[in-house]
């Protein structure tokens, strides 16, 4: 919980979307965050806490930008 602002932000990393299995398990995982109030920051975040997300792209790695971006939101930048 960010004290000044009162959100409760979450933080999902997916290493693995290029499986199948991993990314059918991600996307339950984020229909369960919908169903209990807690939308991704794209959409404005939820009643219950704001999602952040990253991940990796095969080939590609780590996405440090993202990183970034979501360690400012985090501090209020």
């Amino acid at each position: 919980v960010d004290d000044d602002s009162g959100i409760i932000w979450y933080w999902e990393h997916n290493g693995m979307l290029s499986d199948v299995n991993y990314r059918r398990r991600w996307e339950r995982k984020l229909e369960a965050y919908r169903q209990s109030g807690i939308l991704p920051h794209e959409e404005g975040g939820g009643p219950n806490g704001t999602l952040l997300t990253t991940k990796e792209r095969e080939g590609a790695g780590l996405d440090a930008d993202a990183i970034k971006k979501n360690i400012e939101l985090i501090q209020g930048g």
